[in-house]
């Protein structure tokens, strides 16, 4: 329920800061500096909001294994750094 939210809020955030960059877009073509200041400061916060739901997110994922899906996940990325290395681990 909580990464869900996250994941709204990430949605939500980068919908906001679309409609900040058409505002910024229209004020640079306007010449309007206050506008362009104003929008900028909004973008930043809103990158700021997202990087930390973002980080929260990854977070999540990188805890949030149990046993069974932990050994299937160690074997995998063993079995990927074999081949990538094009021989066994040992």
């Amino acid at each position: 329920m909580k990464m869900r939210l996250r994941r709204q809020g990430i949605a939500r955030s980068l919908a906001f800061l679309g409609i900040q960059a058409q505002l910024t877009r229209k004020a640079l073509a306007s010449g309007n500096q206050a506008g362009m200041a104003a929008t900028l400061a909004e973008i930043k916060l809103g990158l700021k909001e997202s990087h930390g739901d973002v980080r929260e997110l990854l977070l999540h994922f990188r805890t949030c294994t149990n046993a069974e899906d932990l050994e299937h996940a160690l074997n995998t990325t063993l079995s990927r750094c074999e081949r990538q290395r094009a021989y066994p681990a040992a």
